[in-house]
């Protein structure tokens, strides 16, 4: 598989410790906590940075892992993004990062919403990743043509006032959104390890504009799961989009299984 890593050493730079770092042309905020023989690393959704992930990460290293958590360019404490948006870049970008930090197999990627496809190529590049928590997440089951053209036509009527109103964060998720149509076309064909466990949690409560976009994430996701029995899907019953604000102890409880087949693979 394209994309084999050699390990880098295991102890943080201090510049990772809540710093910008270089990576792949972008100055993107890092930082990296704690020590263990994995390390959890957290990626956020469509126009959000690390700050959601605040709650899980000292639990997350309370079960003996180190956490990992960036902003996206333009996001957060992270510079402009250079250049135009694309998603194998955004990867490019991520993977070194996670170089210069020193993280070495194995990695465990928690992913929400637009994250999980960047999890899900990311996983398909770097060997360091050995298992993934989705988070009602995108997923190339989800990704059909009619939701892209669907979910642009529903968004650019409001670009004018997000420029207004957020012009910092318009740079960002807007060149996002028009590059939909192109990361679909990266990401439908990506190489899915078979055995490659995922844990894919799938929000109850979400809300949903369109009835048919409820209709195409549930049979979407569920399409996605039964490719490989070494994926589990679980229900956030209670759960909104955010599962990890809303419930985050089934996150945590996600990641404390995947951990423990790491253990069983010593």
């Amino acid at each position: 598989m394209a994309g084999l890593v050699v390990a880098s050493p295991a102890r943080a730079a201090p510049s990772c410790d809540g710093a910008r770092v270089k990576a792949d042309r972008q100055s993107l905020w890092v930082k990296r906590e704690g020590a263990g023989r994995a390390t959890i690393v957290f990626e956020s959704g469509n126009g959000n940075d690390s700050t959601v992930w605040q709650a899980l990460l000292e639990p997350a290293r309370a079960m003996g892992a180190s956490t990992f958590i960036y902003d996206r360019a333009g996001l957060g404490q992270s510079a402009a993004r250079q250049g135009g948006y694309d998603i194998r870049r955004e990867v490019r970008a991520l993977r070194k990062a996670l170089d210069v930090c020193g993280v070495s197999s194995p990695v465990i990627l928690v992913a929400h919403s637009y994250g999980g496809v960047m999890a899900l190529l990311t996983a398909s590049q770097d060997r360091r990743v050995k298992g993934l928590v989705l988070l009602d997440a995108l997923v190339p089951e989800t990704f059909t043509d009619e939701e892209i053209a669907a979910t642009l036509a529903e968004v650019r009527p409001q670009y004018a006032e997000v420029r207004k109103e957020v012009p910092e964060l318009a740079a960002s998720i807007i060149p996002l959104m028009e590059a939909m149509p192109e990361t679909a076309h990266h990401v439908r064909p990506i190489r899915r390890r078979k055995g490659f466990p995922v844990i894919d949690i799938v929000a109850g409560k979400a809300e949903y504009t369109r009835p048919a976009a409820r209709d195409v994430h549930f049979t979407g996701h569920a399409a996605f799961v039964a490719r490989d029995p070494a994926r589990t899907l679980m229900l956030a019953e209670k759960s909104g989009h955010k599962v990890m604000f809303d419930q985050p102890d089934l996150v945590l409880a996600a990641i404390k299984t995947l951990l423990g087949t790491l253990e069983l693979d010593r």
